[in-house]
């Protein structure tokens, strides 16, 4: 498969991830800044205006693209090392997410690994990391300029549309951590590589690139029920998975599962005891739930005053999007882990790690706060 086409499967997918989440909100206003930029309008309406502001956005980013495309790759020209770094026969970490690499060293004892840093990820367990730029020539600085500009007419004259066009605010980074992967590969005997990206552009990067080696994702978060994904990843080998619940699910974003390896994350967390009273419960805050999260504590508050509540915020985005309950909950850091009689999880890995622990969670799944709250009035 050609880059581009390659390119352009990792773009819908990362459309079809946002339609999704925003088809799962039901209409709600987003009160957070997704972790990626608001590139699709389907994110945007949810967060300022709507679609004549979007259009502008649209044009302007249109207008910007080609500087945008020089001065991001010229980045990478300034950061390069010159010659490339050779190792022998290897173990590799893709680590293109926050949970690459705390996953991965549960399931790989050996700290004899290299690790592949894109953009903004670091390892602080390898002692042997390279990052993007460490791997691309002059001329494969010049060529993702090339590959970038090239992909506009190939762009408008395919599926997509005006409204689309802020996708291609990956076009700089993807087609670099492409060349650099190849020119990686030209220059080492990688064995087998884990990533925990399960099928966004990274994913599907991943999984072109390295279509002759072992490949082994390693799960991150909850996976979905039902299929979204247009693009399946094709070459995975191995699945290391949080529960074996999960198991059934793979088959929504990975192609012929049947012929997988599956493991299961064999890890407990290491709870400590709050040395409370009165019954606990622990909200895991997620951004995409915090409304319903919102409520639900204020119905607990009136309610059933008697329960503890413990109320976990998402690592990246914390408490601002609570501010209005603070006085009702006791925060938790995201490096503790209260033992409690039972947890609220919408969506998150730590659900099913407290359930792995033997603490009973109760997943939100399409219940209203209400709903929610009487359920928990009956344990």
């Amino acid at each position: 498969m050609s880059r581009f086409s390659l390119f352009f499967e990792a773009l819908d997918n990362e459309m079809a991830i946002d339609a999704n989440v925003v088809e799962r909100m039901e209409g709600r206003e987003a009160k957070y800044v997704p972790i990626r930029p608001l590139k699709s309008i389907k994110w945007f309406k949810h967060n300022v205006a709507g679609r004549p502001t979007y259009f502008i956005f649209c044009f302007l980013f249109s207008l910007a693209y080609v500087p945008f495309v020089i001065v991001r790759a010229l980045k990478y020209f300034k950061r390069r090392k010159g010659r490339f770094t050779r190792f022998s026969r290897l173990t590799l970490l893709l680590n293109a997410n926050g949970k690459a690499v705390t996953t991965f060293s549960k399931v790989y004892e050996s700290s004899s690994y290299v690790s592949f840093n894109l953009l903004k990820g670091e390892d602080v367990n390898s002692r042997l990391t390279v990052r993007t730029s460490d791997f691309l020539a002059v001329s494969d600085v010049f060529s993702v300029i090339y590959d970038c500009l090239a992909i506009i007419p190939k762009f408008f004259f395919s599926k997509y549309n005006f409204l689309d066009v802020a996708q291609l605010y990956i076009s700089v980074d993807w087609f670099a951590s492409y060349r650099a992967l190849q020119n990686f590969l030209l220059e080492n005997d990688v064995d087998e590589v884990f990533f925990s990206n399960h099928y966004d552009r990274w994913a599907v990067l991943f999984d072109g690139v390295f279509s002759q080696q072992t490949i082994n994702l390693m799960q991150h978060g909850v996976l979905p029920v039902k299929g979204f994904i247009p693009h399946k990843l094709r070459n995975v080998d191995r699945v290391f998975l949080l529960s074996e619940a999960e198991l059934g699910k793979l088959e929504t974003f990975i192609l012929n599962v049947e012929f997988l390896e599956f493991l299961i994350i064999n890890d407990v967390l290491n709870t400590y005891d709050p040395k409370i009273s009165n019954p606990t419960i622990l909200i895991i805050g997620q951004p995409q739930s915090a409304d319903r999260e919102r409520a639900l504590i204020k119905l607990l508050k009136n309610d059933v005053p008697e329960i503890y509540r413990f109320l976990k915020p998402h690592p990246v985005y914390g408490c601002s999007i609570y501010k209005e309950v603070l006085d009702l909950v006791e925060l938790i850091d995201h490096k503790c882990f209260p033992k409690v009689d039972v947890a609220i999880c919408y969506e998150s890995t730590l659900g099913l790690e407290y359930e792995r622990s033997g603490i009973p969670v109760i997943w939100w799944e399409n219940r209203s706060p209400e709903e929610l709250a009487e359920v928990i009035k009956k344990i």
